[in-house]
């Protein structure tokens, strides 16, 4: 049997749901909606979690998909760094969580040489410039559905801070490497203190993510 429940207005449009059909406000009054919808408690469950966050859900998963299509473009130019550098397992300076000295950046800059410099400074800020813009968004993403304020709102300052902290490592890297000519450069220690922020940074919201997830699914798992 479906129930109706029905209301005047021209704002009203019907939303169907598995045990009844609810003329209801759009998203911004989304909150006045369970008022209206009494015979059954499992829909209004499925109001309070799906709605709007399955428009969120949906935007992650593409977010999810577009950091995989990174990722492998860095393990592209991680092999062409290798090539570059004949054979020697060389790691980008980005990549780096424990960080570097300027002896060990000018190392990798000797063993790539003049092609190899231009292309991983290229990469700096072509592909590693745009990537921060995107993992940052799907953390977002996940902190929203995950958490409430106030740990919504330091989770997502602190992803903001990850993200300018790698965006400047990149051009900080990019720099050195552009203008790169023997030894040791100053500007090291700069880049190398963004690059330790960074992964601490992202250590902090990595562990909200799962913590968040976690809590979430909890507390679903005990309301059923």
């Amino acid at each position: 049997m479906q129930a109706t429940v029905s209301l005047t207005g021209p704002e009203f449009e019907p939303v169907p749901f598995a045990a009844c059909r609810v003329y209801t406000y759009t998203e911004n009054n989304w909150a006045q909606k369970a008022k209206y919808v009494k015979d059954d408690d499992r829909v209004l469950r499925t109001m309070a979690s799906d709605y709007p966050g399955s428009t969120l859900k949906r935007r992650a998963f593409w977010l999810v998909l577009l950091v995989v299509v990174f990722m492998a473009g860095f393990q592209w130019r991680n092999a062409e760094m290798v090539r570059f550098a004949d054979g020697q397992n060389v790691a980008p300076l980005d990549g780096r969580i424990g960080g570097y000295t300027p002896r060990e950046a000018a190392d990798l800059f000797d063993a790539l040489g003049e092609d190899g410099l231009t292309f991983y400074a290229v990469s700096e800020v072509s592909l590693d410039l745009v990537f921060p813009l995107f993992y940052g968004a799907l953390f977002a993403a996940l902190v929203w559905l995950f958490w409430e304020s106030p740990w919504r709102t330091i989770l997502a300052t602190t992803i903001a801070l990850a993200v300018l902290t790698d965006l400047t490592e990149n051009l900080l890297i990019a720099i050195m490497a552009f203008t790169y000519v023997d030894g040791p450069q100053a500007l090291a220690r700069a880049a190398n203190a963004a690059t330790i922020l960074k992964w601490g940074l992202l250590a902090v919201v990595s562990a909200g993510v799962v913590v968040g997830g976690l809590r979430t699914s909890v507390f679903r798992h005990s309301r059923r």
